[in-house]
């Protein structure tokens, strides 16, 4: 049951804080900068629930007791803006990944 609820948790953090953050960003004139890490957010928000609901959560959830509350811990760093955490998993991994992906799909 508690599995339940933070994951309902996690998906909650990180769509509606999204959501409320590109909401605000219509409303106001907001820089480049901003809509820049808006998107990273959404980027890798979206990106670390389609892996980790579908490939890590049916391996992992039912042998680490603390699994469920540490990915909670992680969408909250990634998604809270003082941290820049979507930002640094982005650079860090997700980008490096695209474009390895991308030179074998569309080479030139």
């Amino acid at each position: 049951m508690g599995n339940i609820v933070t994951n309902l948790a996690c998906h909650a953090i990180a769509g509606l804080y999204s959501s409320y953050a590109s909401y605000r960003a219509l409303k106001r004139n907001v820089s480049n900068a901003h809509l820049v890490n808006l998107l990273t957010t959404w980027l890798v928000t979206t990106v670390f629930l389609l892996l980790t609901d579908n490939i890590v959560d049916p391996v992992f959830g039912p042998w680490f007791p603390f699994y469920f509350p540490a990915k909670l811990l992680l969408i909250v760093w990634m998604v809270y803006p003082g941290t820049r955490g979507a930002c640094y998993v982005f650079v860090r991994y997700i980008e490096p990944t695209f474009q390895r992906v991308a030179i074998r799909a569309f080479p030139s």
